[in-house]
């Protein structure tokens, strides 16, 4: 049975490695550090592909359950915290083509402005 005790001690290196790095992304997203984040997604679907191909049974679902809820209950936080952060950033999308809009409203006030000060410059030059 040395076979299956390497599968099994690959499968709890597997559970680990994904936890670890699960907490890690959520932490990353969690402080805005995109660049990382991105690194420890990949990385964690890898570890999950290969947690995947490995042998599984119901014998091993059940002794490693806790773990799996746990890996569960990250991915249930990560996607929290990763739609939070989009609706974030989509807010703030807003509020800038919203600034862009006022600021674009405010130079053509101000070019209006000009233009009837230039006017008025033209005129009182004409008057002298």
């Amino acid at each position: 049975m040395p076979s299956e005790r390497m599968h099994h001690d690959d499968f709890e290196k597997a559970l680990s490695a994904l936890i670890n790095v699960s907490e890690a992304l959520k932490e990353k997203i969690k402080s805005e550090d995109l660049t990382k984040a991105v690194e420890l997604s990949g990385a964690r679907d890898q570890i999950a592909h290969q947690l995947f191909a490995l042998p599984w049974s119901e014998s091993k679902v059940q002794q490693h359950h806790s773990k799996l809820e746990i890996i569960d209950q990250l991915d249930r936080e990560i996607t929290s915290v990763a739609a939070a952060f989009k609706a974030e950033v989509e807010q703030q999308i807003k509020d800038v083509q919203a600034e862009k809009k006022d600021l674009s409203e405010q130079m053509r006030q101000l070019s209006k402005g000009q233009s009837a000060i230039n006017a008025y410059d033209k005129a009182r030059k004409a008057f002298r």
